[in-house]
């Protein structure tokens, strides 16, 4: 599953037409209006299935005509993995110990295995 909130910006006098093609792409949903000086701000909700759906989403609304600016608030992907069999302290001893750059590993995910 993965679940994202976005924020969009348009014009006022578009923003009625943007909210129907976010609600018209697949996994999006608009959650929040709200009018401003320059212009209307809408919060979309993408839920999809898995992380590609979800980017495949995001990358859909980043064309949509009539966006102002588009961005990501918040990202949660549950395919990591079983995130209960990680040991916290992994990463407090990694920075507390002396070394040299050359010699720090990067994984790129909390759940890889050392």
């Amino acid at each position: 599953m993965n679940i994202s909130s976005v924020l969009l910006t348009t014009k006022l006098e578009t923003a009625d037409s943007l909210c129907e093609c976010i609600a018209a792409t697949p996994h999006c949903s608009v959650e929040l209006r709200e009018k401003t000086s320059l212009g209307e701000k809408i919060i979309a909700l993408i839920d999809a299935p898995n992380l590609e759906s979800g980017v495949g989403a995001y990358q859909t609304l980043e064309k949509l005509p009539n966006v102002t600016s588009i961005a990501m608030v918040f990202a949660y992907d549950d395919s990591t993995g079983d995130l209960s069999t990680i040991n916290p302290n992994i990463a407090q001893n990694t920075l507390n110990k002396e070394q040299k750059a050359e010699e720090i590993t990067y994984f790129g995910a909390i759940t890889q295995k050392l």
